[in-house]
């Protein structure tokens, strides 16, 4: 089942979100240092119905991060900041303040790419901010480290494997004619262990900003399309040299992380490489239009093409 990101409401006495709720911004900003970095996703809604309703949104993750923030915040200036709890106790507590008329919000992860955010009696015509505060390893891509950001739901991060508690977690289809892609504003602020060479973005080239000074740099994307993810590259100067991040928590306690990106080169040697091909009598059987000992000439012509000058 593919699942698209979006927002959909349901009026309190139903049971289908059939209400298009209008997601008004997304603004994401992130700190990141060597091979980590702390996003934090501010998503802002408006309720354009006549009556209070429950609106819920899917939003991807890579399954390498970790959220460690929640928090919602109403015109009113009222501040909500969320509590980690077992999944089932979080949904009674959750049901109940709803069935109690009172504003409540659910995060929560239905499946390992994929996180769930259920923002409960939403008033009519009113806003809330909805904050998202998540960790993240970013990954090597040639020279350089590569920082994404999955703004979009696909087959590609929903692998076919992928499995909740020993089978795969049920998530409900966006309809088709609700299908929007919001855009969003994007601030990046990049330390680095070396001087940083080169910081760009192959997805969003002709969107980015980009300010370096020496070991750090500041990017920012603004208004740019939600629908494909967006990754930035950055090479420093000393790439693949070992390196360890060390975080200290308020009591004390100590986390370390370490990076070693090491760049492997081979040297060619001359080498023979000999094709050995079946002829016997089963060769002559025919598939596709050809027999097998035709196909085998013809994979074997693509072979001998494509053998490096020193064979």
């Amino acid at each position: 089942m593919v699942t698209l990101m979006g927002l959909l409401g349901r009026r309190l006495a139903s049971q289908t979100f059939d209400v298009n709720v209008p997601l008004v911004g997304v603004e994401v900003s992130a700190v990141v240092h060597d091979f980590v970095a702390e996003v934090k996703v501010n998503q802002y809604y408006r309720n354009n119905e006549t009556s209070d309703i429950e609106a819920t949104y899917h939003f991807p993750l890579d399954q390498a991060s970790a959220v460690c923030g929640f928090q919602a915040e109403y015109e009113d200036g009222t501040l909500v900041n969320g509590v980690v709890k077992e999944k089932n106790e979080a949904k009674r507590e959750y049901d109940l303040a709803i069935s109690h008329g009172q504003q409540a919000q659910l995060l929560e992860e239905v499946r390992p790419d994929i996180f769930t955010v259920t923002v409960g009696r939403l008033p009519q015509s009113a806003h809330i901010c909805i904050r998202i505060t998540y960790i993240t390893t970013l990954k090597a891509e040639g020279d350089a480290s590569r920082f994404s950001l999955p703004t979009h739901i696909a087959e590609r991060y929903t692998p076919l494997s992928a499995h909740v508690f020993g089978s795969p977690a049920p998530i409900p289809n966006i309809p088709e004619r609700m299908r929007q892609f919001y855009k969003l504003s994007v601030k990046l602020k990049y330390s680095t262990r070396s001087r940083i060479v080169k910081l760009h973005s192959p997805t969003h080239p002709s969107d980015i900003t980009v300010t370096t000074k020496d070991k750090t740099a500041e990017v920012s994307l603004t208004n740019i399309a939600m629908s494909k993810e967006l990754v930035v590259l950055c090479e420093e100067e000393q790439a693949h040299q070992p390196r360890a991040c060390v975080e200290i928590a308020d009591d004390g306690s100590m986390v370390g992380l370490v990076t070693i990106f090491p760049k492997i080169e081979f040297r060619d040697l001359d080498r023979e490489i000999i094709f050995i091909i079946d002829r016997s009598g089963s060769m002559g059987a025919w598939s596709a239009g050809k027999s097998q000992i035709q196909q085998a000439k013809e994979a074997l012509l693509l072979f001998l093409r494509a053998l490096p000058s020193s064979c």
